[in-house]
């Protein structure tokens, strides 16, 4: 794919817990990169024909392949959040397919 498909910046965070000044454990968002990715969000009738709850919002994302993204990573695109799902690289490793989810409101 060509690069200039890749127009949306997302935020990829790590969450780690930390104790506050009472000694009270609270959760610490540190951001491990941002990147440039072609990002889009999967209609419900795609999701109706694969089977999957109608209560999540799922994604893809295409983006450069990136060693640093991990499954217990973030994904913050327009201030939502996102859970990594699946993390797919192409057989030359220059580009990766995310798959993400969010729970609906």
């Amino acid at each position: 794919m060509r690069a200039g498909k890749k127009r949306t910046t997302i935020t990829i965070q790590s969450q780690s817990s930390d104790s506050d000044s009472f000694g009270d454990e609270i959760e610490v968002y540190e951001v491990v990169f941002k990147a440039k990715c072609d990002f889009r969000v999967i209609s419900g009738a795609e999701l109706l024909k694969a089977g999957l709850a109608m209560n999540e919002e799922v994604v893809t994302i295409l983006m450069k392949y990136d060693s640093r993204l991990q499954y217990d990573h973030s994904i913050v695109h327009k201030g939502n959040i996102y859970n990594v799902g699946s993390i797919k690289p192409d057989e030359r490793y220059m580009d990766m397919i995310v798959t993400a989810s969010r729970q609906a409101v």
